[in-house]
C-alpha cells in the first residue's frame, strides 16, 4: 500500500498565506500614506511660508496696503511674482497685517472621528532673517524700526 502524498498546498494553509500577505500590504500601506500625508502637509508649510515672506517683502518696502487682505492684493504689489491664490492643498488663505506683524491666515480643515469637521484657521508667518534668530522678538522690532528710520 502507498501511502498518500500532498500535491501542493491545502486551503488552511492557502489561507493563512494570504491572510499574512494581505496583513503585510495593509501594514505598508499604512506606513506609505502616513509618509504620503506629512509630505504633504510639509510642501504646504513650505508655501505657506514662501508667500508669507512675500507678504513682509512687500509690506517692508511699503508696497502692501494696510487694508490688504487677498491673493490679488499681494500680486498687485508684487507684479513680477508668481503669486498662487490658493495653497498646493487647495487651501485658501488671508493677508493679516498688523502693525509691524505681517503674516497670512490659512484655513485648515480637520475631520475628527465622529465625521465632523472642524475649520480652523493657521497663523504663519516668514522665518526671521538669521541676524534675528538669536535676540529677542521686541529687540529685532526695534533694530529694524531703527533701521528704517536711519533710511
Amino acid at each position: 500500500m502507498k501511502p498518500l502524498v500532498q500535491r501542493g498546498f491545502a486551503l488552511p494553509e492557502v489561507l493563512a498565506a494570504l491572510v499574512v500577505a494581505s496583513l503585510a500590504i495593509s501594514l505598508f500601506g499604512s506606513f506609505a500614506s502616513a509618509r504620503i500625508d506629512a509630505e504633504k502637509i510639509r510642501a504646504q508649510r513650505v508655501e505657506g511660508r514662501y508667500i508669507a515672506s512675500l507678504v513682509e517683502r512687500a509690506h517692508r518696502q511699503g508696497l502692501l496696503a494696510d487694508s490688504a487682505s487677498t491673493a490679488t492684493d499681494l500680486q498687485a504689489a508684487l507684479p513680477h511674482a508668481a503669486i498662487p491664490t490658493r495653497l498646493a492643498g487647495g487651501q485658501t488663505y488671508r493677508i493679516a497685517l498688523d502693525g509691524d506683524d505681517p503674516r497670512i491666515l490659512v484655513d485648515v480643515k480637520t475631520r475628527l472621528p465622529g465625521g465632523r469637521s472642524v475649520i480652523r484657521t493657521e497663523i504663519v508667518r516668514s522665518l526671521l532673517p538669521v541676524s534675528e534668530l538669536r535676540i529677542p522678538f521686541w529687540r529685532a522690532r526695534q533694530l529694524r524700526q531703527t533701521r528704517e528710520e536711519a533710511e
